[in-house]
């Protein structure tokens, strides 16, 4: 019997019964057999009556679990929600179950060489289950994941009171649980824990048990979020960058009605609109937020474009790799050291000596660099093209549409033009348009600097003819600027850093991008030191940056609450901080749309639907655009939060 739920997808959702599970049980789950109907009974619950329902599988053993709850939704009829299955466990635990497991949909899960490196990989099996590989040791993981699940399936080897207990903070209440009794004082922890287990009496050491959660009293200060919250699910999107068109595209994908709002003729027009842009991981060497980050972005990136290749969409991708030149010894020794300590695969990134480079992509390097296999280029305006097409028909876009003010009126948000006409007023309203959302915003702790940059196009002509049969790089070459491989008009370079007010006119800033890339690839440094800078063009667009260069990703903070708090707050958490219902961010993307936008528009989708998240807590929390409100209150210092 489904417990009632505060809200649902439909009224033909909320009155479903539970499809009956006809549950073939596998040898793999020993004794566990009889633990897997009522466990897929309990998300089944929660597919029919909810938005999505969601399921956590803990170690090599729990494959064949995740597999039977993917077939059994299958199986189920529609309507039905979305399936989250997250699978934590080790790189070798992985491959190695799904060299063993002989069930039909073991061969859809496909493991890249990123899931031989810690952290979250998802990607989405068939349209509305989505996987989530968790990569790591499992307690580690489990204490870093976020969002809710409905269900916890956990293998005998990671049957831990303390492992369990960290996983009960993602429980939503009445989530089922299928674990092993390690010891008798167990089942006292899992009372503890909020676990109500079935049969306790019978529950034997070594043996399967089950148990509900259900606490007596508050367990968790933040309990996890609810599926499906909103009564209507529909949304405006502030901008048709690349960050834009992400998130609307990934609400649309859950079903969601988004409308668009962009002030310019059309996607793609300002800081997303040059023809040519690269993608890579970033490599540090304590692994900082910033390359978990890119390194997440990558690749949920790159599973996305090939998800709307495959639907047809000419998104344009060259998986041409990517170098990232050593300018020093100092440099290439430090790169060297930095994958040596990582042992990371070197399909992710390995270092090249010079000649390895050459031989890689064609150029002619000092030091040496990382390569990066599985890096590239795409034209931004095609990915925001695409995703725009995939969304229809639950995505409406305004072009020439000027959000002048915001403001909430009871459970809504209204958007008013300049002349102060009604645009729009819904519950859920996301900024993606860069600064100009700090002209939307009262009060704003959120860091947002604006650095301009030019590209330099180089036609092919005055270069010698053919860059490509000359020696130009086969693939992307960064270090001091970047060059991207030529094509049919010449070869384009970058990028110059300016901070207004100091903007270099466009000469001086061509002058500049010679000046590196001449260093950057010495063979051809006669030749672009002989062009003349003033008979060159470009491309400028506008780069908008945080305080610490990751993005502000999440729900905005209702700043004036939290100032009339600040006593109490200094003290706080970000989850304890007031937000703003409804209103998100997905900003400061700086020099890296390409690698955050889709992932960032995911974990706000992710955020906004109650699902678990794409990304780890503390990773999340970096980019959350409450964390500069929370320095400032923790150390006392609420004034001058204004901009």
């Amino acid at each position: 019997m489904c417990a009632d739920s505060v809200s649902y997808h439909s009224v033909a959702r909320r009155t479903a019964m539970p499809h009956v599970l006809s549950i073939q049980p596998t040898s793999l789950m020993s004794d566990r057999s009889s633990r897997v109907a009522p466990f897929l009974r309990t998300l089944a619950c929660a597919w029919r009556t909810h938005v999505h329902a969601a399921a956590l599988y803990v170690g090599q053993a729990a494959l064949p679990a995740l597999l039977a709850a993917w077939q059994a939704w299958r199986d189920s009829p529609a309507p039905r929600g979305r399936l989250h299955l997250v699978w934590v466990a080790r790189p070798d635990e992985q491959r190695t179950a799904l060299a063993a497991c002989a069930h039909p949909l073991a061969t859809q899960l496909h493991l890249p060489e990123a899931a031989n490196v810690p952290g979250l990989l998802r990607f989405e099996a068939e349209k509305e289950v989505v996987i989530t590989l968790a990569v790591g040791e499992p307690q580690c993981v489990v204490e870093r994941l976020a969002g809710g699940f409905d269900g916890l399936w956990v293998a005998p080897q990671h049957s831990g009171i303390e492992l369990i207990r960290a996983a009960g903070r993602l429980m939503r209440e009445g989530g089922s649980l299928v674990a092993t009794l390690t010891d008798q004082a167990m089942l006292q922890g899992l009372r503890r824990a909020g676990f109500t287990v079935a049969a306790p009496e019978q529950a034997s050491v070594g043996h399967a048990i089950e148990a509900t959660f259900q606490p007596r009293w508050r367990e968790r200060r933040q309990p996890p979020p609810v599926a499906g919250q909103w009564a209507r699910r529909q949304a405006v999107v502030i901008g048709a960058g690349l960050a834009g068109c992400a998130v609307a595209h990934r609400l649309a994908a859950r079903g969601w009605q988004v409308t668009v709002l962009e002030r310019e003729g059309g996607p793609a027009r300002l800081t997303s609109a040059h023809h040519a842009a690269a993608l890579h991981p970033h490599v540090s060497p304590d692994d900082s937020h910033l390359s978990r980050l890119t390194r997440a972005g990558h690749h949920y990136a790159l599973a996305h474009w090939a998800a709307l290749s495959a639907a047809g969409h000419a998104v344009g991708w060259h998986a041409s790799g990517l170098l990232q030149a050593a300018m020093s010894e100092e440099e290439a020794a430090l790169q060297r050291r930095t994958v040596e300590q990582l042992g990371f695969p070197p399909e992710i990134v390995r270092w090249v000596t010079p000649h390895e480079a050459q031989d890689a992509c064609g150029a002619e390097v000092t030091y040496g660099g990382w390569w990066f296999g599985l890096g590239g280029w795409v034209a931004p305006p095609a990915v925001c093209v695409s995703q725009l097409a995939d969304a229809a028909p639950n995505v409406t876009t305004r072009w020439n549409c000027h959000v002048a003010s915001l403001r909430r009126v009871e459970d809504a948000w209204q958007l008013h033009g300049p002349a102060g006409e009604l645009l729009a007023s819904v519950p859920v309203v996301i900024l993606a348009n860069g600064g100009a959302a700090l002209e939307l915003l009262p009060r704003v702790a959120m860091t947002l600097s604006p650095m301009a940059g030019r590209l330099t196009d180089i036609p092919a002509a005055l270069i010698g003819g053919n860059p490509a049969s000359a020696g130009w790089p086969r693939a992307v070459v960064s270090g001091n600027g970047y060059v991207l491989p030529a094509d049919a008009r010449g070869v384009r370079i970058g990028s110059t850093y300016e901070t207004p007010p100091q903007v270099l006119s466009p000469a001086e800033a061509h002058a500049e991008n010679l000046t590196r890339i001449a260093a950057l690839l010495p063979a051809w440094r006669a030749r672009l030191m002989a062009l003349d800078p003033a008979a060159l063009d470009g491309y400028c667009g506008v780069r908008w940056v945080t305080h610490n260069r990751l993005p502000h990703i999440g729900s905005l903070a209702d700043e004036a609450v939290a100032l009339a708090q600040a006593e109490r707050l200094r003290g706080a958490h970000l989850a304890d901080l007031p937000r703003l219902p409804g209103l998100y961010g997905l900003l400061g993307l700086a020099s890296r749309g390409l690698t955050w936008a889709a992932l960032g528009g995911e974990l706000l989708a992710s955020q906004i639907e109650g699902e678990p998240w794409p990304i780890e807590r503390d990773l999340a929390g970096a980019v959350d655009p409450a964390r500069e409100l929370l320095h400032r209150l923790r150390h006392g210092l609420p004034q001058g939060l204004s901009h």
